[in-house]
């Protein structure tokens, strides 16, 4: 069994998260990945798009309680920021938090895409890709310019 175009898209992105960073704004290493983590969200939901268009077929809903109870727990937060006190404080993530409905919405996205989309193959290639990246990247960390 090989890996899907979206299980190495996913393995890409989870690679290179940990190095997404810049100082050319405010909080910039957390914006970045904030930032990053939306592009490749979207970027995969075109991938799920194209498969979908190409099986002419939908992704299945029917007997899936949990994505069920998330769409009602979506619904009820897009409710909530309709008649809250500070609507655009909910609807937007919080700089340090990413704690905003919009972003909660791409990660539930990112959960039913990853879910539909990916074979065994694929999270095999995805969890040995964040267990290389990561160590990489604490290893670069240990022995940088703020390390030893």
């Amino acid at each position: 069994m090989k890996s899907t175009p979206a299980g190495i898209l996913a393995a890409l992105a989870f690679a290179l998260l940990p190095f997404i960073t810049t100082n050319q704004v405010f909080y910039g290493p957390v914006n970045a990945k904030f930032f990053f983590i939306l592009l490749a969200i979207d970027i995969l939901a075109l991938v799920a798009a194209s498969h979908v268009y190409k099986r002419r077929e939908g992704i299945a809903l029917r007997g899936r309680w949990l994505l069920g109870s998330l769409a009602f727990v979506t619904l009820v937060q897009f409710i909530a920021v309709a008649f809250g006190v500070f609507p655009e404080r909910s609807l937007w993530s919080d700089i340090f938090w990413s704690s905003g409905v919009l972003f909660l919405v791409h990660i539930g996205a990112l959960a039913w895409f990853l879910g539909e989309l990916l074979v065994e193959k694929d999270w095999f290639v995805i969890r040995r890709t964040i267990a290389v990246s990561s160590g990489l990247f604490s290893l670069l960390l240990i022995i940088g310019t703020a390390g030893l």
